[in-house]
């Protein structure tokens, strides 16, 4: 069909008229909804009867903005229905603008000024819009497949959440001997009770049960000469570099260094 300004809403009904005037009448009478009724969940404003902490954990949340253009009005309304199914406590998405048709230097524009990504959905790309979108750095996709484009939006959410941190225990070292301390560093000596050092990962220094400092190895030395690891059961000479913000109280004989490394791992939706 052809001639319509705006595409039908998916689902209604076709009649046919032998006149423009009656054509108009029942269209004026059966107008359905606007393409503003597509993604109010995504508005994000609080309502006013919800309460503080609810506002509160809004404020905490990332944003992920985004221009959506899609092929036909059903394709939004499909995408709006799975979008609705994504639930994450540390990321929203809003959608700055969406509509139907190729995707536009206005999009562009739009995307510039709102530091948003375009996600088109069997749109088209002009060669000037391709153009322009490459020389201001912003990111456009486009998808064939609504599965497809739904991931890559969970994708590009949870690229904004900050990743789950392990603590992987490497070693740990009896202190039994202290030879320097500065507002810097400390360097001192002792054995390897179990596991292994290795330059560059963290430590923290436990007397008794209490954390007295915290900081990294900075150098590390074997029979006075640097290396990258020591193992079990061998002495090693340590500099442990300050970390700001963390504890940083003198070592003493005796001390124990638990050593470990931080394993980061991207968090998905």
């Amino acid at each position: 069909m052809t001639g319509w300004r705006e595409a039908p809403d998916t689902g209604s009904g076709f009649i046919a008229a032998y006149s423009k005037d009656e054509a108009q009448k029942v269209a004026d009478s059966n107008k359905g909804l606007d393409l503003t009724s597509l993604f109010s969940f995504l508005s994000e404003t609080v309502d006013s009867n919800s309460s503080f902490a609810e506002s509160f954990g809004e404020q905490k949340k990332k944003t992920y903005d985004l221009i959506l253009k899609a092929d036909v009005r059903s394709s939004l309304e499909a995408i709006d229905s799975i979008l609705r199914a994504i639930k994450s406590e540390g990321v929203r998405c809003n959608i700055v603008s969406y509509d139907i048709g190729d995707i536009t230097e206005n999009d562009v524009k739009t995307a510039i000024a709102t530091k948003a990504d375009i996600i088109g959905f069997r749109v088209g790309v002009g060669q000037s819009v391709g153009q322009l979108s490459e020389k201001e750095g912003t990111r456009v996709q486009i998808f064939d497949v609504i599965y497809e484009l739904i991931e890559t939006i969970r994708k590009n959410m949870a690229g904004l959440l900050e990743p789950e941190i392990k603590r992987v225990p490497l070693g740990r070292l009896k202190v039994l001997a202290v030879f320097k301390k500065n507002a810097k560093s400390q360097i001192f000596g002792g054995k390897l009770m179990s596991g292994k050092a290795v330059r560059g990962v963290l430590g923290e220094i436990t007397r008794g049960e209490s954390i007295i400092a915290a900081g990294k190895i900075g150098q590390l030395q074997h029979n006075k000469e640097d290396t990258a690891e020591v193992k079990e059961g061998f002495e090693a000479g340590i500099r442990l570099d300050t970390i700001p913000g963390q504890l940083f109280v003198e070592i003493q004989v005796g001390d124990i260094l638990e050593m470990y490394e931080e394993q980061k791992t991207a968090r998905t939706l």
